[in-house]
């Protein structure tokens, strides 16, 4: 992780940001996820007519991810959360219609009927699929998904199974600067930032739950704008 440090007059014990990067099949490494977030400020006049001052009043957060990667070849080894659900639903959306009063040469044919099954082989649909985005997009990470992971930590489960709870951001307070991080807890007791959860092991996890900034604001209280993450232990 990267952290980024600032010079007298814009210091501010916020500012800053950080850069996650994963390795590609080939062992080079490429950025997955990045952010800075830059102090605001605004020029005062000091009392008693002293000079100015530059006083910090709050902070502006950005960043990005990383959606897809190809090979050469053109062989998908990565693709995020985001741009899968894209796809997905790009790929159950309806065709364009004709459209009215368009040449009959353009308008799109009708695509032939099947033929039709005998009658002593009656066709039968295969079942359909299980929907990958929707288990990505659950709020909770069961000990089947658990199993299904080589990740020995639980930072590094979510990273690979929900990483978008990792990239979970509320409103930044000056009165708390923290509140608008996701905050780990464990049982329901607050751990910390979301690094503690690489000292917990998951071979002692049971269940491990997302609750959105609202949620979370709901059922911890005040202070967790940003989302908690709650390990449930064994």
């Amino acid at each position: 992780m990267w952290r980024s440090s600032l010079t007298s007059p814009n210091r501010a014990p916020r500012a800053g940001g950080h850069i996650e990067v994963l390795r590609h099949p080939s062992g080079t490494w490429i950025v997955s996820n990045w952010v800075i977030r830059m102090p605001l400020t605004v020029v005062k006049q000091r009392a008693m007519a002293m000079g100015d001052q530059i006083q910090v009043v709050g902070y502006r957060e950005t960043g990005g991810n990383l959606v897809e990667v190809k090979t050469s070849a053109g062989a998908v080894v990565y693709r995020s959360d985001s741009a899968t659900a894209t796809l997905a639903t790009l790929a159950s959306a309806p065709g364009p219609s004709p459209v009215a009063g368009a040449p009959a040469d353009l308008v799109p044919l009708a695509p032939a009927p099947a033929p039709a099954a005998p009658v002593d082989e009656p066709a039968v649909a295969p079942p359909a699929p299980k929907s990958r985005v929707a288990k990505q997009n659950s709020n909770e990470i069961s000990q089947d998904d658990l199993a299904q992971s080589s990740a020995i930590d639980v930072y590094a489960v979510i990273q690979e199974l929900r990483p978008l709870w990792l990239r979970s951001r509320g409103q930044i307070s000056l009165d708390d600067p923290t509140s608008g991080n996701v905050h780990a807890y464990l049982h329901g007791e607050r751990l910390g930032e979301v690094s503690e959860l690489r000292h917990i092991a998951t071979r002692d996890v049971r269940e491990i739950r997302f609750y959105t900034p609202a949620q979370a604001e709901m059922k911890f209280g005040s202070g967790n704008a940003g989302g908690v993450i709650d390990i449930l232990l064994k």
